[in-house]
């Protein structure tokens, strides 16, 4: 029996000893575990991966502190979780029982923070929404508190305490003024082109923002160019221009803000001549920011002394008064930013000339309606005199102001015409004589011719020239003015009364009388036959109007004034 078991168990030792010498044989060669790395940090509550790189299967993992950290595999992929902060080392071991290691570091997570715990809202109610990151909290209500909790992923809780308050007024750092010049809480720019990169800024001090800039009248097209940045605003220069402008904030106050730009500062013409002791005004301009024009001390004020004059925004008169010397200097204007120059040369006086088409006047006298005349020499002021032959200042010639021929330079303008107030003609002598020297003058005669006139009475009595209108009527009187045509009477009288004219000179032979329609229901035309006389009979108050003819030519013009 012992020999049988025996026997048997040698057989059974020799059949496993083939068994396992053919299958150790068929086995490939084991590959060395690899990791993708060797060390990996995970902050608590995360997960993190380490990949098997190559292995043999069947494996795996122990940890040295389950408490840290603990993994799972699926595959070739180790998912690590972190569980409190610390260190735990893993050790991975496949079927062929090669080894590998990895370091797992646990951190801890950070903590919610806010950048800001207190903040005041300037509006109503306040409703909060998180966007890219940051809490956006809107007011709703003008006074109170609100606490905003915030919750991320992980649970973690941060307060926000909101203080509500209204809305500040908008204001700004650069104010303007009414019309009479005082301050208010409306914003202006100005500013003049030539400075550096031609733009200007304005801030905006308090308000809530954003902010937005819109035309102030929806029919206005603002010219000049802007932009803003948070609370500035930048407005770039084209060329001059005067915009208004509205801007709003988040909460929906407005204020309004003007822009002005002015062009650079320019004169024109750039050179002028004067004479010594001559003044010259309202001829050269300078244009730009008025109210910031200076002229520059250094140009020479023993030849020509210079002001500025005007009160318009845009431009002044450049004064200019010839001082005793001659000889040139230049003078420098300036608006603060830009600089121009004005070139003055100064001369002494020429000697007085008076011309007529182009000639000087000579010893035969001109007519009354061909007496215009052109003035040269001395400063461009002159005293004109009117006389007899007697010598007696006469008012039988006038003349308008004296003024400088457009583009002649030097040249004046003497327009003489005749005084139909004074109806006696005569020849008259003019002399023009220089202001600046009064030695020096000259003189030309015009004859005038003698115009149709009246004796005007009533009841008998001659009714008295007055040189202007008297009340009450109660008191008869006349006036003669030039008027148009021949002259013009002007007959003051109360109603009812008959005024009798008769002609006391005149070249026309036949007058006649014409009425005019208007106003005629207030007197009454009485002609008589020897044509020199006539009644006008009053019957209303108002004014009569008539007319004196000589054929179809109006020679004179009546108004009698009825009171």
């Amino acid at each position: 029996m012992k020999k049988q078991i025996l026997f048997l168990g040698v057989i059974l030792f020799g059949l496993f000893g083939i068994i396992s010498c053919e299958t150790e044989g068929d086995l490939p060669v084991a590959k060395d575990l690899k990791l993708n790395r060797t060390e990996l940090s995970i902050m608590q509550g995360r997960e993190g991966e380490v990949t098997i790189v190559s292995g043999n299967g069947k494996y795996e993992l122990t940890s040295s502190d389950e408490e840290v950290a603990t993994a799972s595999v699926t595959g070739s992929i180790i998912k690590v979780k972190a569980l409190k902060v610390g260190e735990t080392k893993f050790e991975v071991v496949d079927g062929r029982k090669k080894h590998a290691t990895f370091k797992v570091t646990v951190t801890e997570l950070p903590v919610l923070t806010l950048a800001e715990e207190k903040i005041e809202l300037t509006n109503t109610k306040a409703t909060a929404e998180i966007k890219d990151g940051k809490v956006v909290i809107t007011a709703k209500a003008d006074e109170g508190t609100v606490t905003i909790t915030v919750t991320d992923a992980n649970k973690r809780i941060a307060t926000i305490e909101v203080t509500l308050a209204p809305a500040p007024e908008l204001s700004f750092d650069k104010k303007g003024t009414d019309w009479q010049g005082n301050p208010t809480d409306d914003g202006k720019v100005e500013f003049i082109l030539g400075q550096t990169g031609e733009v200007t800024q304005i801030k905006v001090l308090t308000g809530t923002p954003p902010y937005t800039l819109a035309p102030k009248y929806s029919w206005s097209t603002p010219d000049s160019e802007y932009t803003i940045d948070g609370n500035v605003i930048t407005f770039t220069g084209t060329g001059y221009c005067s915009d208004s402008y509205k801007l709003t904030d988040a909460s929906g106050k407005e204020k309004a803000l003007d822009v002005k730009i002015y062009n650079k500062i320019s004169v024109n013409p750039t050179s002028y001549t004067v004479l010594t002791n001559q003044t010259i005004t309202g001829k050269i301009t300078v244009k730009g920011k008025a109210d910031a024009f200076e002229i520059k001390s250094g140009y020479d004020t023993n030849i020509v002394t210079a002001s500025l004059e005007g009160t318009s925004s845009l431009e002044r008169d450049l004064k200019l008064v010839g001082g005793n010397s001659t000889g040139s200097t230049t003078i420098t204007l300036t608006d603060g930013v830009n600089e121009v120059s004005f070139d003055v040369t100064v001369e002494a006086p020429k000697a007085l000339q008076i011309f007529k088409g182009g000639a000087e006047v000579g010893t035969t006298p001109y007519t009354e309606d061909d007496a215009k005349f052109v003035i040269k020499g001395g400063t461009g002021e002159y005293d004109v005199k009117y006389t007899l032959a007697d010598g007696t200042v006469t008012k039988l010639l006038e003349n308008s102001t004296i003024s400088e021929v457009s583009g002649e330079p030097g040249s004046y303008s003497l327009d003489v015409s005749r005084n139909k107030g004074v109806r006696e003609g005569g020849e008259v002598t003019v002399t023009v004589t220089r202001k600046d020297d009064t030695s020096d003058s000259k003189s030309f005669k015009v004859t005038c011719a003698t115009l149709s006139s009246f004796e005007i009475s009533i009841d008998g009595i001659e009714v008295p020239k007055k040189d202007g209108a008297e009340s009450p009527y109660a008191n008869p009187h006349y006036t003669i003015s030039s008027g148009f045509y021949g002259g013009r009477y002007e007959i003051y009288v109360p109603v009812g009364k008959t005024i009798d004219f008769k002609v006391l000179n005149g070249t026309a032979t036949n007058y006649t009388i014409n009425v005019q329609s208007y106003g005629s229901q207030r007197g009454e035309v009485i002609e008589t036959s020897d044509n020199k006389t006539f009644k006008v009979k009053t019957k209303e108050a108002g004014a009569y109007y008539v007319d004196v003819m000589d054929g179809t030519t109006k020679v004179l013009e009546m108004i009698v004034r009825i009171q």
